[in-house]
C-alpha cells in the first residue's frame, strides 16, 4: 500500500501547474506564428495620446468617437501630410497594419505618401476597420492626412511585424522571434540550381523569395532545350512576369493577386498558369543566360491549380503545406516536385516530394538563421550523410517518420529542434531587464554539446555574450550544465547523459548578499555563490546562442521561463519541475 500512495503522489505531482506570479516570460515552442509581438504603444488610447506624437495637427485629442469608440484619436489638420505618428517599424521590413478608421473630411492614408497601406487613400465614411500589409520605409507608422482640411479618428491600432515567433504563454508579449529558416542565395552572376531533363507537370508554383535585386532576375526556366524564350518566369522592373507561352499565367504576392515584388524583404509567391510539362528546369537562371540574385526558400510544384482559399492559406501557415488544409482539393499526390532547401550543406537540392526530382547546387551558397520563411527549428528532420556532405532534411510528406533518404528524423517534440544553426530571440524589454534584485530562469533541455570553436553552448541568455558581467546564461559544456550570474559560474554536480531531458534552473534570492543556485531535476547543486550583479542591459535576450557564432545549441529547447523579483524557493522549482515530467520524460 505505501508503494501505492506513492506513485499516486508522484502521479498527482506531475498535475501541478506552474508557478506564475512574477512570472515575465514563458517560452513553450509548442507553436510558431507568423504575426511579431504588438509594436504600438497605446493602440486604443486608453492612455489618452501617450506614445503618439502630433505632426502639426491643429487638434490632435482624444475623444468619444461614437459607436463604441469612447477613446478615439480626434485629428484636424489645415495642411497635407500631417496627423499622428509612432516609431514602430525597422525599414524594409514588412508589417501586419490594422485599425478603425472614421473620416469626417477631405481623405487619409496611413504610411507615407511613397509607401501607403493598401497603395491607397480612404475618403469620408463611418468608422471602418482597415487591414493590410506595408513595408516600412523608415521607423515611423504614420496616419496623416492628404487634404489641406481632413478631419478623422482613429482606434485600435495595431502593428505586428511580418515574421514567425512562438507566443509568450506569460502573457506579456515578450514572444520569442524564430531564426532557425534555411535558403539557399544566388548571385546573380552564374549561381543557379539545374534539374536537367526532369519532367514534371505543373500548374502551380509557390516559393519563398527575398530579392536582392528587382531590375532584370532570371527565376525559373521551365523550358525545352533549344527553345529560346520558351516559358520562363523572370522579375524585371520589380514585377514578376512570364512568356506569352505560359498562358493564363497569374501571380500571388503575400496572398494579393500582384506581379509588384519588394527588394530585401521575404515574400511569398504563388503562380498559377495552364498545365506545362516541363523537360528541363532551371532556378536562378532563364535560357537567355539572364541569372537572378535573391535568396529563396520553400519551393513547390503542384500539377493542379491552387485557389485562393488555398493560397491565403499558405501564405498564413508557412510550416504547413497547402494540403494540410482543411477542404482543398490539393493532395499530396499533386506534389509534383519540393525543394525546401533546407540542406545547409552539400551540392544537391533533395526533392521532398518524393518523386526523386533532385537537382545540382552550382555556385549558391546556403543562408542559416532566416526569419518569416519556414523555420526550421519549429519541424522534425533528419541529419544525412548521402556521400560526404552532411545535409539536414525535411520529412517525406508521404512518411512523416523518414526524410526521403530514408533516414529517421529527429522528433521535436513539441520544443525548439536547433541543428546549430539557428536561434530564437525576445526583444529588450524593461520587464526582462533584472537589475540586482531577485530572479530565476529555467528550461527543459535535451543535453548535448558540440566543440564548434568554444568550450561551451548557449541553451538561453539574458542578452549579450557569456561573459559579459551585465547578463545571467545557462548552457553546457563537454560534460556538465553551467550557469553564470555576472561573472559567476556554478556548476552542475554530475555529467549529463547527451540526449537525456533534463530541466536546468538558476534562481537568485532576495537576500543583501544575493545567494545565486543552480537547480538540475530540482535537486539544489552543491556549487552556489553569492552576487548582486546588475543584470540589466539593453541587448535582445537569445535562446540556442548568445552573440558569438560559436556557441550555437544542437538539441531540444522548450519551456524557457523568467521570472523577476522571485527567486524561487526549492519547493517552487521541485513544483515546475514537476509539472513537466510528464510532457518530457513520457
Amino acid at each position: 500500500m505505501l508503494g501505492l500512495g506513492l506513485s499516486i503522489t508522484k502521479a498527482l505531482s506531475t498535475l501541478r501547474a506552474v508557478i506564475t506570479t512574477n512570472l515575465k516570460m514563458w517560452l513553450g515552442f509548442e507553436t510558431s506564428e507568423t504575426l511579431g509581438r504588438e509594436e504600438v504603444v497605446n493602440g486604443d488610447f486608453s492612455d489618452g495620446t501617450t506614445g503618439w506624437t502630433p505632426a502639426t495637427a491643429d487638434t490632435f485629442e482624444v475623444i468619444d468617437g461614437g459607436t463604441g469608440h469612447s477613446t478615439s484619436l480626434h485629428i484636424e489638420v489645415s495642411a497635407i501630410n500631417r496627423g499622428a505618428y509612432q516609431s514602430v517599424f525597422v525599414a524594409d521590413k514588412t508589417y501586419h497594419v490594422s485599425l478603425d478608421l472614421k473620416v469626417v473630411s477631405g481623405s487619409v492614408y496611413i504610411g507615407k505618401n511613397t509607401r501607403k497601406l493598401n497603395n491607397q487613400d480612404y475618403n469620408n465614411s463611418d468608422w471602418q476597420t482597415i487591414t493590410g500589409t506595408l513595408t516600412a520605409i523608415d521607423d515611423k507608422i504614420r496616419i496623416y492626412g492628404n487634404n489641406s482640411s481632413s478631419e478623422f479618428y482613429i482606434d485600435n491600432i495595431s502593428v505586428k511585424e511580418l515574421t514567425q515567433i512562438t507566443p509568450d504563454k506569460s502573457g506579456n508579449n515578450n514572444v520569442g522571434e524564430l531564426f532557425t529558416g534555411k535558403a539557399i542565395e544566388l548571385d546573380g552572376v552564374n549561381d543557379e540550381i539545374g534539374f536537367g531533363t526532369t519532367q514534371i507537370p505543373v500548374k502551380t508554383i509557390s516559393f519563398w523569395i527575398k530579392p536582392l535585386s528587382i531590375s532584370n532576375e532570371g527565376l525559373f526556366y521551365l523550358g525545352l532545350s533549344g527553345f529560346p524564350q520558351f516559358r520562363q518566369i523572370s522579375i524585371t522592373s520589380g514585377n514578376i512576369t512570364a512568356t506569352s507561352y505560359l498562358t493564363n499565367f497569374t501571380p500571388y504576392v503575400n496572398n494579393i493577386q500582384t506581379s509588384a515584388v519588394t527588394q530585401d524583404v521575404w515574400q511569398r509567391v504563388v503562380l498559377t498558369f495552364d498545365e506545362w510539362t516541363t523537360t528541363s528546369i532551371q532556378i536562378g537562371k532563364v535560357y537567355s543566360s539572364v541569372y537572378g540574385h535573391f535568396v529563396v526558400s520553400d519551393v513547390q510544384f503542384y500539377n493542379e491549380t491552387w485557389s485562393t482559399d488555398d493560397i491565403a492559406y499558405d501564405y498564413a501557415n508557412p510550416q504547413n503545406l497547402v494540403t494540410d488544409r482543411s477542404g482543398t482539393s490539393i493532395g499530396l499526390s499533386n506534389l509534383k516536385g519540393y525543394w525546401h532547401l533546407s540542406e545547409g550543406d552539400g551540392l544537391v537540392a533533395y526533392d521532398s516530394s518524393g518523386e526523386g526530382n533532385n537537382g545540382t547546387i552550382n555556385g549558391a551558397t546556403y543562408e542559416p538563421a532566416q526569419p518569416r520563411i519556414p523555420q526550421l527549428g519549429m519541424m522534425n528532420w533528419a541529419k544525412s550523410t548521402p556521400v560526404a556532405d552532411e545535409v539536414t532534411l525535411i520529412p517525406n510528406p508521404n512518411n512523416t517518420s523518414q526524410d526521403i533518404l530514408g533516414n529517421a528524423v529527429r522528433d521535436r517534440l513539441n520544443s525548439f529542434n536547433l541543428d546549430g544553426s539557428g536561434y530564437a530571440e525576445v526583444a529588450d524589454d524593461t520587464d526582462l531587464n533584472i537589475g540586482t534584485g531577485a530572479f530565476t530562469m529555467e528550461c527543459w533541455v535535451k543535453a548535448d554539446f558540440e566543440n564548434t570553436g568554444s568550450s561551451i553552448n548557449i541553451i538561453c541568455i539574458l542578452g549579450g555574450a557569456y561573459a559579459d558581467i551585465n547578463t545571467a546564461s545557462i548552457s553546457t559544456d563537454s560534460t556538465k550544465f553551467l550557469a553564470r550570474i555576472g561573472d559567476n559560474n556554478l556548476t552542475a554536480d554530475n555529467n549529463y547523459t547527451v540526449g537525456d531531458w533534463y530541466h536546468v534552473c538558476i534562481t537568485r534570492d532576495d537576500s543583501a548578499s544575493g545567494l545565486c543556485t543552480l537547480y538540475i531535476d530540482a535537486v539544489a547543486q552543491a556549487d552556489t555563490e553569492t552576487t548582486n550583479d546588475s543584470i540589466t542591459n539593453t541587448s535582445n535576450k537569445l535562446i540556442g546562442r548568445d552573440t558569438l557564432t560559436s556557441r550555437f545549441y544542437k538539441n531540444l529547447i522548450s519551456d524557457v521561463r523568467l521570472y523577476k523579483g522571485k527567486g524561487l524557493s526549492a519547493e517552487e522549482v521541485e513544483n515546475n519541475y514537476n509539472a513537466g515530467l510528464s510532457a518530457h520524460r513520457n
